[in-house]
């Protein structure tokens, strides 16, 4: 058993001449961060190494755990602690633990926004997609104003190699991205310029989105790096995106949801109801993906949710083959919503640490997302007991009949039988993807 040295620091900057000391004998560390917790690799080279943490409202504890000791510093809004890390008692690794510093964003007043609660610094048209998705226009660098994705389950923004060509973005390094099979590398470009509207931000990092559907017209994604230092709002009732500056007063009907920033995205709890058992759960709020709820086969055992009502499958490359329940009810608060289908990772499949809520579900709230106030708040909307799947409103605009949506769907890969849903009730409404 390793043995464990606590180390409460109360100063606010440790320097590394006066940092605590720990021993290991291999570089693969974990950190505890709050109820978070992940592995990482130590970096000495790069002296000082860097731990990036995010703010918050209450002091919490960081926990470096290597397999000899550990050390634990109580950490506040912008403190910055140091912590030496000795190699094999030879080679001396300096781990820097600070803040994360959200971008900042430069408006050129355009919007008519001054920044005054209340009052958004841009408004945007906001489209929703055959797949649920939301999707906003953006420019980046020098290049055309394009759709792209607005996935707040992502940590950061992405361009596909294609607008990538047209907007002057050159990758010029490499970053992993998980999936439910490995993680796998992609291209990242660095120093860019990202635009809405009349909001800039400047020295974005970029990576390489290999995903895009050039049918949605999704040309690359927005992500949580150009946002988390706003207050965002997904009005799918007016069907416009905005950023404001502060929470402005709500109108009547929204409910207020705590969140945490859990690896750059947001989480929220719901409460899973099923034949009188319930259990809370946080969730990752992803308007990147079209269906309703993900959860992993390691939850899925916990809670016994095998046991549901099956209503089909499902199988996709980024998230494995999945079942398909429905559960009576899911709880936002005081906000609930009935007949929801939940999508489990197959019984006995490695647990996938993601899980999540999708915009087939998330579309049926306005919603305002607040950073710094570490909070969802949500009304619902016009589409709250629309049935459940492929976002039907866009194929009654195209006009587009049955058996032409199941050849689109099948046209793009979408493997799965799954009958609609229709809230409050658990007959299916149509044989539709």
């Amino acid at each position: 058993m390793a043995a464990t040295l606590l180390c409460n620091w109360s100063w606010a900057q440790s320097p590394a001449g006066e940092a605590p000391v720990i021993r290991a004998t291999r570089k693969s560390i974990r950190i505890h961060d709050g109820e978070l917790s992940e592995e990482g690799v130590l970096v000495p080279e790069a002296n000082p190494d860097r731990y990036f943490y995010r703010r918050s409202r209450s002091p919490r504890k960081i926990t470096v755990v290597t397999d000899v000791e550990s050390a634990s510093f109580e950490v506040r809004q912008s403190e910055v602690h140091d912590l030496v890390v000795m190699l094999n008692d030879t080679q001396r690794c300096v781990l820097r633990i600070e803040p994360h510093i959200p971008l900042r964003a430069v408006s050129d007043g355009a919007a008519g926004g001054d920044g005054r609660q209340g009052t958004a610094l841009v408004t945007l048209p906001m489209t929703i997609g055959f797949n649920n998705k939301p999707y906003i226009s953006a420019r980046i660098n020098d290049g055309p104003i394009q759709g792209f994705l607005l996935d707040l389950g992502t940590t950061g923004s992405g361009v596909v190699p294609g607008s990538a060509a047209r907007s002057g973005v050159r990758f010029n390094g490499m970053a992993s991205m998980g999936s439910v099979g490995d993680a796998t590398s992609t291209g990242m470009s660095f120093g860019n310029t990202v635009r809405l509207g009349p909001l800039t931000w400047t020295n974005v990092p970029l990576f390489e989105h290999r995903g895009g559907r050039a049918l949605f017209g999704e040309n690359g994604i927005i992500g949580n790096n150009v946002l988390e230092d706003r207050v965002v709002e997904l009005n799918y009732t007016e069907k416009v995106f905005r950023i404001h500056a502060t929470l402005p007063p709500l109108p009547d009907g929204y409910r207020r949801i705590p969140m945490r920033m859990i690896h750059g995205v947001p989480h929220i709890p719901v409460e899973f109801e099923e034949a009188g058992s319930r259990f809370v759960h946080w969730l990752m709020f992803d308007t990147g993906f079209e269906n309703s709820v993900l959860i992993n086969s390691r939850t899925a055992s916990e809670h016994h949710m095998y046991g549901v009502q099956r209503v089909g499958s499902r199988s996709s490359r980024q998230n494995g083959k999945t079942v398909v329940v429905c559960y009576s009810g899911l709880g936002f608060g005081s906000l609930r919503a009935t007949n929801v289908p939940v999508e489990l990772q197959e019984r006995g499949s490695g647990p996938y640490p993601v899980e999540l809520l999708g915009n087939d579900l998330l579309k049926r709230f306005d919603c305002f997302i607040d950073y710094h106030g570490e909070a969802v708040h949500l009304r619902p909307n016009a589409d709250f007991n629309m049935p459940y799947g492929r976002n039907r409103r866009v194929l009654q605009t195209l006009g587009v009949g049955l058996g032409a949506a199941v050849l689109v769907a099948a046209l793009l890969g979408y493997r799965t039988r799954l009958k609609h849903l229709k809230p409050g009730s658990r007959t299916a409404a149509s044989s539709l993807p």
